[in-house]
């Protein structure tokens, strides 16, 4: 971004270029301190770029983050799942061997693991819905701050393009006196 210094010297060179009588506003500027000038604007151009560049590489962490995030929720209910699956085979298993309550156990088996399949499947459900919403919110941060470093870096380089031109024109001018007060100098002389 260009500091207010640089701005302000750059300005500050302007008003003190030597006036060119004769030719209105046009003022003489000194080359060497002017082409420093434009260095120190273009050195100021790649790191706007390098930080839109760090902000796609932050969506990519970010998006990263997100897909480690839901697979490890995703793992987590299927652990739960399966926990809860063993845990009622076990207590299946466990009723089947009081004989005397064989059929109600066998009902109450099958209603426990129905469950544990509903309670699993929900829970994976969930899982993949926080995932997918984490995506998405981190899509969206991502495109938004994508989009406002390119709106940035747009306005900066239209900023100095215009600078630069107005910059270049006062040169120009500045070179067609000069050439101007040379050509009559020519035609005095002959």
């Amino acid at each position: 971004m260009l500091n207010d210094d640089l701005l302000q010297k750059i300005s500050d060179l302007i008003k003190t270029g030597v006036k060119v009588p004769g030719f209105g506003n046009k003022v003489m500027l000194d080359k060497s301190r002017l082409d420093e000038f434009v260095n120190q604007v273009s050195d100021l151009v790649p790191q706007d770029i390098q930080e839109a560049k760090e902000i796609i590489n932050q969506k990519n962490s970010i998006l990263a983050q997100a897909n480690m995030e839901s697979q490890r929720i995703v793992d987590s209910a299927n652990r739960e799942s399966s926990d809860i699956s063993s845990k009622s085979q076990k207590e299946y298993e466990e009723l089947v061997e009081e004989s005397s309550i064989t059929v109600e156990a066998n009902k109450k088996t099958e209603a426990i693991i129905q469950k544990s399949k509903n309670e699993a499947e929900d829970i994976i459900k969930r899982a993949e819905k926080k995932a997918e919403n984490i995506i998405n919110s981190s899509d969206q941060q991502v495109f938004s701050k994508k989009e406002g470093a390119d709106n940035y870096s747009k306005e900066v380089l239209f900023d100095l393009e215009e600078r630069l031109a107005e910059i270049l024109g006062q040169v120009r001018r500045g070179i067609d006196s000069l050439n101007l007060s040379d050509t009559k100098t020519q035609e005095e002389e002959k």
